[in-house]
């Protein structure tokens, strides 16, 4: 529960801001920027080693981490296990800068399992300075799947008995933004799951990853 408000403030913010222009565009932040740039370079050195004290103070009160199982810790329960979680080789990396929100994405490994993932990480201004509130770990597929199973999987326009997300979340939306950014996302779980691509285009901008 607590990711998916985390989800939504997230999305609303940048949502928000995509509405005062005709594309939701990164918008680069100057020094606010390099400031974030160097304190995400100085988090991948942390954990690389292991340095809980530096770590800690670059880590949001509501830190999460979800890893490439699907497994999601606090900062609580992160800080503890730096070292296992240590990365090397950041490659393709892009960032997005959406006033107090910054996003950073990549590819690198993860030392200790010499596994290749896709990687976010997402920092948020604080009245202290930047702070990393989300990092997410995906696994890379060597190729494409040629079916799906299972929940998620498309019924190609078939009815689909889906209630959470698809018609109600365990969630009540604070104001307007909050309540597009839910209708959006609900909209796209359906178009997924019933395979509706010309449904599906609309909930995306251009840049879209």
């Amino acid at each position: 529960m607590r990711l998916f408000v985390r989800f939504v403030l997230i999305a609303s913010v940048i949502c928000a801001w995509s509405f005062a222009a005709p594309e939701c565009k990164p918008v680069l932040a100057g020094e606010d920027l390099e400031m974030v740039l160097k304190a995400d370079h100085t988090l991948v050195e942390a954990l690389g080693k292991g340095d809980m004290a530096t770590a800690g103070m670059l880590l949001d009160a509501e830190f999460s981490w979800t890893d490439r199982t699907g497994k999601t810790r606090t900062k609580a329960e992160i800080l503890p296990v730096l070292a296992s979680l240590a990365s090397e080789g950041d490659s393709d990396v892009k960032v997005g800068s959406f006033g107090q929100v910054i996003l950073i994405r990549g590819n690198h490994k993860i030392t200790s399992q010499n596994v290749s993932v896709r990687f976010a990480r997402v920092w948020v201004k604080r009245a202290k300075g930047w702070q990393a509130l989300i990092y997410q770990e995906t696994t890379m597929a060597e190729k494409m799947p040629a079916t799906r199973s299972g929940f998620g999987s498309p019924s190609g326009g078939a009815p689909v008995d889906c209630e959470n997300p698809c018609k109600s979340v365990p969630y009540q939306p604070e104001g307007a933004a909050e309540q597009e950014v839910v209708a959006m996302w609900q909209a796209v779980e359906r178009t997924v799951l019933t395979n509706d691509v010309e449904a599906w285009i609309p909930n995306f901008t251009e840049d879209f990853v």
